[in-house]
């Protein structure tokens, strides 16, 4: 379509949907390689704009360029040379879109759409910081500037207008967000942690997000305990102060490698009696289980499993793929804005010569009929003149834009108006006087 000629935007990138995370994790970009690329992309004649993303799940580098020329192999060969040919694989894990496509990539990328987990916010951080270092580099263009912050825009017009992401999508964040509905003010609540492998220190991050009263965790090796608890101001523990430790657990996550439950009934009952038998959340993210099976039959004990909270995650993610057309559509309204912008643009130069033209023409005439008046009549003809030019004008050059927007009557609307207007092209308002 005409319309998408508009759109001048070039992407290469290698995504988790391409390529297996061992070559994700070779061709992750580190500050002073995306530096490199930069230098690289930037001092290339036909680059105007360029933005690197690379995150754990992708790599991707958007450019524009002054002949609209596509510049895919040119990039990879960047990438290649800045990480190593043994790091950077130059076969199908690679993928290039430009034009609309490119646009389109942007935008659900911002959305969240083409992440591993759909509707996941922390791309359009990364996207956004990513934006920001670019200036470091270089000045974007405006058109850059407006594309991004198409991107920006229809991210939040998601967030704000559709469900894509509502609801936990991990088991950590839904485990977490269930123990809100038993403690809604986990300030209030301490916090045991057993296990401080990567689970654990995702639970124990979507846990500190709400600034609990403290932190324990309890690990098999002490020193990973305290790698993981000591930044965030807790306490590390070993195993065999598992016991104590839930003598003023609230909140007990576990998500330990183990053959057998470390935590028993006997124990979570002695625990409460310790506490008093108020209330425990224990979420058991292990497989197999942390905590015995019985445990959830106890008084006040609350508990969630790998199994139950799957159904929750499941349920949610179901409800945010319902949601994808929704986004869509404000994609698809997001870069009809884009295109009616860009195609505005060629309105500009007709306008300007018309303007001028019709200003040359007034300055003439006003200059004749001016002669031998006052200055305070001079005045008063030409705001007089000025204005009803202004008026003149102002429907013809809406009109322009307006056309200039429409794909099917652009060339016609402007070759009109050049016919109109003969002397559009080299504007000579300088007539013999008769």
């Amino acid at each position: 379509m005409a319309g998408e000629l508009s759109i001048e935007l070039n992407l290469t990138g290698i995504s988790i949907h391409t390529a297996p995370i061992g070559v994700l994790e070779r061709v992750a970009l580190s500050s002073d390689e995306i530096r490199e690329v930069y230098n690289k992309l930037l001092g290339h004649q036909d680059v105007s704009d360029a933005l690197v993303l690379s995150t754990c799940n992708r790599t991707e580098v958007y450019t524009t360029t002054q002949s609209g020329n596509r510049l895919g192999s040119f990039v990879s060969d960047v990438l290649a040379s800045v990480t190593g040919a043994t790091r950077f694989p130059k076969d199908s894990h690679i993928y290039e879109k430009s034009g609309r496509d490119g646009v389109e990539h942007l935008f659900r990328v911002a959305c969240g759409l083409d992440s591993l987990v759909l509707g996941e916010t922390q791309i359009l951080g990364q996207l956004k910081a990513s934006w920001d270092s670019l200036k470091e580099f270089c000045s974007p263009t405006n058109y850059f500037e407006k594309l991004f912050q198409g991107a920006f825009r229809v991210a939040g017009h998601s967030r704000t207008n559709t469900g894509i992401g509502a609801g936990a999508v991990s088991v950590a964040s839904a485990g977490v967000h269930l123990t809100t509905r038993i403690f809604s003010d986990l300030s209030e609540s301490n916090v045991l942690v057993v296990g401080a492998g990567e689970t654990g220190r995702l639970v124990t991050q979507h846990l500190m997000s709400h600034q609990p009263r403290s932190l324990t965790v309890v690990n098999r090796t002490l020193s990973a305990a305290e790698s993981l608890a000591q930044p965030l101001g807790g306490q590390a523990l070993g195993l065999e102060d598992l016991a104590k430790a839930l003598c003023r657990a609230d909140i007990v996550a576990c998500a330990a490698t183990v053959e057998e439950p470390l935590i028993t009934c006997e124990m979570i009952q002695d625990a409460q009696q310790h506490r008093g038998r108020t209330s425990m959340a224990i979420l058991d993210l292990g497989l197999p289980r942390n905590v015995d099976v019985r445990a959830g039959e106890l008084a006040n004990v609350f508990v969630q499993d790998i199994e139950s909270l799957g159904r929750v995650v499941d349920a949610n993610l179901s409800r945010r793929r319902k949601e994808i057309p929704q986004v869509e559509a404000l994609i698809e309204e997001e870069i009809t804005r884009l295109v009616s912008w860009r195609r505005s643009l060629r309105a500009a130069p007709v306008i300007t010569a018309l303007r001028a033209q019709v200003e040359n023409f007034r300055q003439a005439e006003v200059a004749r009929a001016t002669k031998g008046l006052s200055d305070t009549e001079k005045q008063a003809v030409e705001s007089a003149t000025r204005a009803v030019t202004n008026k003149i004008l102002h429907g013809p050059m809406t009109a322009i834009r307006d056309y200039a927007t429409q794909a099917e009557q652009e060339a016609e609307a402007l070759s009109v108006i050049k016919k109109l207007f003969v002397n559009l092209e080299r504007p000579d308002p300088e007539e013999p006087e008769s």
